[in-house]
């Protein structure tokens, strides 16, 4: 899709560009950013209107480069979504790496979808344009798909070439000079030959002006040339480094396409090669072979590293990040800013392989190295401790997590604003905390602010306001609220299918969390057929064992439970574990998780030799990986206290949810949904034993959390107060018995 060339005075825009590029060319965009930012704007040109509508700047500030804040999905960042929104242009720095990048294709694609696709602007650094137009030519393609050709409103490429504006820093063409004033010519609005002779008039001034100062300045010049001959040296490493990391993708991974080159090595020919294979061929040939240059195999292996991770191999990427970190650290140092990058690359490479603790460490370091280097009011401190406060959510460490979080959101308002992108990603992100938590109080009015707010300043339809609102539904089911949560998924799922498609991952994912919505409710004739929907589409876009389609395959063993069809539940929560076990690990987070949800589907069909057994490992393994504290732990203890029960063990499982209540009483707080569950555990199995009076008790606080989260009358708040009338009749309390079961037959009447 072209848009119209009209002017864009009035668009909400934070920042004049937006800068995409690969990570191997990290310093190219870090040179760009530094010298567009810094450019001398003509004095004699700030003020004057451009055709676009909006005056000539003193200064191209701020510009958009930040690849640090934590990825929350597959998908582009929330904030990187909003500074596309928020940037007049995108400048994207083209080579070889950035061509096969699929996030800076998506970042282009995303950028072009909003209208925006005559502000795009090309810094050539390596490669050649358009090179796949002549493939016997050897050269490599430059240029990402959503460069050369049209997209459309809802992010699809069209057929349709496009001639992209680009300017070249390669030697021999226009150079990094000319291309520079080329970049800053396009974003100011102002011819590049009246730029660049103004700009030339302006060196010249400066030199005679330095000339008549010489004898003044001589130790000044000297300490300045030694300065630019530093930073070209720096330069010029950083170039050699970015050329070596070319050379192994083209030769030793890329080149792994053509099945010639696959002959020339040790190993079988396979003309179709994965990815994921491709990759662990290509790893075997680094060691050894960058011994005099650390760097560069440091910097290749955090870019395999990378890529492993995208494939889903999260061991394979752990341990080439793992030797980039040491590799960078021995020959930077712990506080150089690769360094830091790296160590927060392995930090989010820790947290998907499910090492939750070793990437809480990293977490911490970085932040305390920022607050050291930088003072706790730096952006990048405040991305640190977003970063940080999100770890401790993955860790359970909830009483952490808020409270930095909290402070990110005080900090990054009284920096921003309180409606800036950030500041609302990180509002977002708080009242997930605080949802986790078990805090709906507070995450409930703060996603409705969120989505308030993103829909003023983003639009109703925009991807980061439809997060929110899956946000705020998923808060509302927790609540009890479905009648309020329902409708806002359906909504969602009504917009991206007629947007993106209904096989879409984002609408798959939407509906996904309908299906979860749905058994919530407990409406198991519409969590079946949806179920078995998605996860279709998604065994055929994602593959069987992609982490979403085995989520899929859990919801759809929830919904045959649900359905009372348990049995078929058992059979595919086996499959299901078989695959995780094989594809991340017999330990890992969401395996466990699937493990204790066997473990409670043979439970109800009276399989109590194959669930005890089952139960007591999943607890043994949450207390060594996660910590005899983490809310899965104190989960698993709950289960097997009611494990215990339900085997006629009373006596092992009165002592275990009795420790488990105060545990999470302490760790979660006496309302969360997890402690209410375990107090109303402990009361049946109280009541089991004889212990009417402490069963009561129990139930009498549980009613209280649930006439607070569901209302006096909803149908379970009935159930709740049937088991206690029945427990006043067996303690002879005839009189409180009389009173709920007159509370009962109102709820019943109001229900019918």
């Amino acid at each position: 899709m072209t848009s119209d060339n009209v002017p864009d005075a009035h668009l909400a825009t934070k920042y004049w560009a937006f800068i995409s590029y690969s990570h191997a060319d990290t310093k190219w965009a870090e040179w760009l950013h530094r010298q567009l930012e810094t450019f001398p704007v003509p004095g004699k040109l700030v003020g004057r209107q451009t055709e676009r509508g909006y005056a000539v700047p003193r200064r191209l500030f701020p510009l958009f480069r930040d690849r640090e804040e934590l990825p929350g999905a597959s998908n582009l960042a929330e904030n990187i979504n909003a500074a596309l929104y928020g940037s007049r242009y995108l400048i994207v720095v083209c080579s070889p790496r950035s061509a096969v990048s699929r996030w800076v294709n998506q970042e282009v694609a995303t950028f072009k979808a909003m209208g925006r696709e005559d502000r795009v602007l090309c810094l050539i650094v390596d490669g050649e344009p358009n090179a796949t137009d002549k493939p016997n030519s050897g050269l490599l393609e430059c240029f990402a798909p959503a460069v050369r050709f049209g997209v459309r409103e809802d992010g699809i490429l069209t057929d349709q070439r496009v001639e992209p504006i680009a300017a070249d820093a390669r030697t021999g063409k226009d150079g990094r000079r000319d291309a520079l004033i080329k970049l800053a010519s396009g974003l100011l609005g102002v011819g590049f030959d009246e730029l660049k002779r103004r700009a030339e008039a302006r060196r010249t001034r400066v030199r005679i002006l330095l000339s008549a100062a010489a004898g003044v300045l001589a130790v000044a010049t000297v300490l300045a040339m030694y300065r630019i001959w530093d930073e070209q040296q720096r330069a010029n490493r950083q170039a050699a480094i970015a050329m070596a990391v070319r050379d192994f993708l083209t030769n030793d991974l890329l080149g792994q396409a053509d099945i010639r080159s696959q002959a020339g090595r040790d190993y079988d020919v396979n003309p179709n090669l994965t990815v994921r294979e491709a990759l662990e061929r290509a790893d075997s040939r680094i060691g050894g072979r960058f011994t005099k240059e650390p760097l560069v195999e440091a910097a290749i292996r955090g870019t395999v590293g990378d890529a492993f991770l995208g494939v889903g191999d999260y061991d394979a990427a752990v341990r080439q990040l793992e030797l980039a970190v040491s590799l960078t650290n021995t020959n930077l140092g712990p506080e150089h800013p690769d360094t830091l990058t790296s160590i927060n690359d392995l930090g989010t490479a820790y947290l998907a392989a499910g090492k939750l603790n070793q990437a809480l460490q990293l977490f911490q370091e970085v932040l305390e190295i920022e607050k050291k280097k930088l003072g706790p009011q730096h952006p990048k401190t405040i991305v640190s401790l977003n970063n940080l406060g999100m770890a401790y959510l993955e860790v359970g460490t909830l009483d952490q997590a808020v409270p930095l979080l909290e402070e990110a959101l005080a900090r990054r308002k009284a920096a921003i604003g309180p409606k800036h992108p950030d500041t609302l990603s990180t509002m977002n992100n708080l009242a997930i905390v605080y949802y986790k938590a078990g805090k709906l109080d507070q995450a409930l009015p703060l996603s409705e602010e969120v989505l308030e707010l993103r829909k003023d300043t983003l639009g109703p339809e925009h991807p980061d306001t439809l997060s929110t609102t899956i946000n705020l539904a998923s808060a509302y089911a927790e609540a009890g609220k479905l009648d309020q949560a329902l409708p806002l998924l359906e909504e969602v799922i009504t917009l991206q299918k007629s947007k993106l498609g209904p096989e879409h991952p984002e609408t798959l994912s939407t509906m996904n969390n309908l299906v979860f919505a749905y058994l919530t409710a407990g409406k198991a004739e519409q969590a079946l057929p949806l179920s078995k929907e998605v996860l279709a589409m998604r065994e055929v876009t994602l593959g069987l064992k992609h982490p979403d389609t085995l989520s899929s395959m859990s919801h759809l063993a929830n919904a045959y439970e649900l359905s009372g069809k348990v049995e078929e539940a058992i059979e595919i929560l086996k499959e299901v574990l078989e695959l995780q076990k094989e594809a991340i690990g017999p330990e890992h987070p969401d395996t466990l998780t699937t493990m204790n949800n066997l473990a409670t589907a043979y439970y109800q069909v009276g399989k109590l030799d194959q669930a005890l057994p089952l139960t007591k490992e999943v607890l043994e393994l949450r207390t060594a990986h996660l910590g005899p504290q983490h809310p899965d732990t104190l989960t698993s203890m709950n289960n097997l206290g009611m494990a215990y029960s339900k085997a006629g063990k009373l006596a092992e499982a009165v002592p275990l949810l009795e420790a488990t209540l105060e545990l999470q009483k302490a760790k979660l707080g006496p309302a969360h949904p997890e402690t209410a569950n375990t107090m109303y555990n402990l009361a049946f199995v109280y009541s089991g034993v004889g212990k009417i009076d402490q069963a009561l008790l129990l139930l009498e606080g549980f009613l209280e959390i649930q006439e607070a989260t569901l209302g006096s009358e909803h149908p379970k708040t009935a159930v709740i107060l049937l088991n206690m009338a029945d427990l006043y009749h067996r303690a002879g309390r005839e009189t409180e018995a009389e009173k709920t079961e007159a509370h009962i037959k109102e709820i019943l009447q109001k229900s019918n």
